[in-house]
């Protein structure tokens, strides 16, 4: 009977100490959380759960074009780019300008920290005869510049039909092209014919297999920024420009109505589905040739080309709200 008791004693102690180690624990947990307050309190720490990441390419993309999401501030940047290069004749003529201005920039930022915030030059020529006979010696001159094999288009990426200018297809030496081939600055003259992607132009030659690439998508994705960034925008590709310029000049629904030109993205964001990409009211110039006489007076290309031309300025005043600064090539 004692012993029963005894063991009776024995038990309801275990279950108490039990009980106390658990309020002990418990009691240690709140202890350790009122301590940390106070010390994130005192030291100013900011404690917060961080929230799960979606990894979705479309809504990255959106975030990434919106500078209002942008914390860090980008430096400003300088960028030429040249759709129809042909040998190159253009980045040369204005490559003195450029030179100048980075120079200068190289010796200011000898005083002081920043970005040297030099010209970024890209030039764009889809005829392989072009990097054949003077755009590869381009690149070894100048190694800095970045020289794109493509034509510019828009729509899918595909390889398409670039026709030749008549009478140009068989050449095997440049010196067999205009002024012997020779790529002349200061020149209003390129050395060779111009080569097109219409197979109805008056000078289509032979088409060769060319890549072309979307030019609008590839602008957007270098998230020029109005008010902060400089572009000069040099286009001559023989009928091409159009469509290239439809899309650039295309006004969302949702602003058709109220330009966004004082906010320094270039890209717009409305909605999930509605954005406006304003890279073109970026660039302080444009010098481009229209090519409405390329083709028969009367068709349906001529007239769609000369529309564009005559409709063109006041179209950008729609999307830019400012007049181009245009210069028309020849």
């Amino acid at each position: 009977m004692r012993r029963s008791k005894q063991l009776q004693n024995r038990q309801q102690k275990q279950q108490q100490h039990q009980k106390c180690i658990g309020c002990r624990r418990v009691v240690h947990f709140f202890l350790i959380i009122i301590a940390v307050g106070i010390f994130a309190y005192n030291y100013n720490i900011e404690l917060s759960i961080v929230p799960l990441q979606v990894n979705n390419n479309n809504v990255n993309n959106n975030a990434d074009n919106n500078d209002n999401n942008n914390k860090i501030e980008m430096p400003p940047r300088k960028i030429f780019i040249d759709l129809g290069a042909n040998c190159g004749n253009t980045y040369l003529k204005r490559k003195k300008q450029f030179d100048d201005e980075d120079n200068e920039n190289k010796n200011k930022n000898e005083k002081e920290e920043g970005n040297n915030n030099l010209w970024e030059i890209y030039l764009w020529e889809p005829s392989p005869q072009m990097h054949e006979f003077f755009l590869n010696d381009l690149q070894k001159d100048y190694p800095t510049i970045q020289i794109l094999p493509y034509a510019a288009g828009v729509g899918e990426n595909k390889d398409i039909q670039l026709y030749v200018h008549r009478g140009q297809e068989d050449v095997r030496d440049k010196s067999q092209f205009r002024d012997k081939g020779r790529c002349n600055p200061n020149s209003a003259y390129n050395p060779s014919g111009a080569t097109t992607v219409f197979n109805n132009a008056n000078n289509a030659g032979k088409p060769v297999v060319v890549k072309q690439v979307n030019f609008p998508q590839w602008l957007r994705q270098m998230k020029l920024r109005i008010g902060i960034d400089r572009f000069l925008f040099k286009i001559d590709i023989e009928g091409a420009e159009l469509d290239i310029m439809e899309e650039l000049l295309m006004v969302s629904s949702s602003s058709s109505s109220n330009n966004n030109t004082n906010n320094k993205s270039s890209i717009i964001i409305n909605d999930d589905n509605d954005y406006q990409d304003n890279s073109i009211c970026v660039a302080e110039l444009i010098e481009m040739e229209f090519h409405k006489n390329i083709f028969q007076k009367g068709t349906e290309d001529f007239v769609r080309h000369e529309l564009f031309e005559n409709t063109f300025e006041e179209r950008f005043v729609n999307k830019c709200g400012r007049k181009p600064n245009l210069r028309k090539l020849s």
